[in-house]
Parts: structure tokens; sequence; C-alpha cells
């Protein structure tokens, strides 16, 4: 026969209420981190992962020619291509982040 204490220990262990705790991100991290890849790679199709990719080497390109048709025409140095490409893929992190992670879409 078990005891009160075992009997008690055996019921709490079978009814014990569990939460789903996710680590809890920090901001730079929430919003600029890898999360909307994995979030896409997790749920998107392989066509949508090509296709984001792809997206953001058309934008890379596009930010260095606007930033190259805004300065003069003049081409641009290696630093101003490096900040462009920085900024580029800070915005673009922002957006997956913003569509797969953080938005209501998916919530």
């Amino acid at each position: 026969m078990q005891s009160k204490l075992e009997y008690r220990n055996n019921r709490l262990k079978h009814n014990k209420i569990t939460f789903n705790q996710q680590p809890i991100m920090g901001f730079i991290q929430e919003w600029f981190g890898f999360n909307g890849w994995k979030e896409l790679s997790a749920r998107g199709s392989i066509v949508a992962t090509i296709f984001y990719r792809v997206f953001f080497a058309v934008g890379l390109g596009v930010a260095i020619i606007a930033y190259s048709f805004i300065s003069g025409g003049e081409d641009p140095s290696l630093l101003y291509i490096a900040i462009v490409g920085i900024v580029w893929f800070l915005i673009y992190q922002f957006l997956i982040n913003l569509i797969f992670v953080n938005g209501s879409r998916y919530s």
C-alpha cells in the first residue's frame, strides 16, 4: 500500500500542467535575427525559399544601383557598397521576420 506522500506525488506527476515556454528573444534577435528563415524553411516550400533568396539578391543589386544613381553616377567605393549591403540586409531581415515570425498570419 502506498503512503499518502507517495500517492500525492504520483497524482501530482500525472496532473502536472505544463506550458510551452519558448525562450524570449531580445528586440534585435526578434526583428533582425534568422528566425524568419527558420520559419520559412519549416513551413514554406523550397520554391518559396529560393524566391526569397533571389529577391534578396535582386534587391541588393537595386539598392547598390540606386545608391550609385543618387550619388551622381560615380562608382561607389567598396566601403559604401558594404554599408548599402548591410542596410539592405537589415531591412530584408526585418521584412522576413515581420512576415514569418511577428506577423499575424502565422501567429
